[in-house]
C-alpha cells in the first residue's frame, strides 16, 4: 500500500539523517564538527530543537548530548 511505503521511506530518511550508528548520517557528521558553525537540514534542525526543548522541560533528565559518553560505555 502506498501509505505504508511512504511511511517506510520517511523512517529511512529520518534514520539516514539522525542515526548515531551510521558514520555517514548527518548527525554523526555534525558531531565531528563540535564548536564549528554547520549548516544542517531542516529535519535535523527540528529534531535537535525538539531534543533541547525536552532536555529543558525535563530539567536535564533527558540529555541529548550524552551520545559520545554512551558510545564509550558501550
Amino acid at each position: 500500500e502506498e501509505r505504508t511505503q511512504r511511511a517506510l521511506r520517511w523512517f529511512a530518511r529520518v534514520e539516514a539523517v539522525c542515526s548515531r550508528f551510521e558514520p555517514d548520517s548527518e548527525l554523526c557528521q555534525l558531531c565531528e564538527r563540535v564548536g564549528q558553525p554547520v549548516k544542517v537540514s531542516a529535519l535535523l534542525f527540528e529534531v535537535l530543537r525538539f531534543a533541547v526543548a525536552v532536555a529543558e522541560a525535563s530539567d536535564g533528565a533527558f540529555d541529548p548530548t550524552l551520545g559520545a559518553l554512551s558510545a564509550a560505555r558501550g
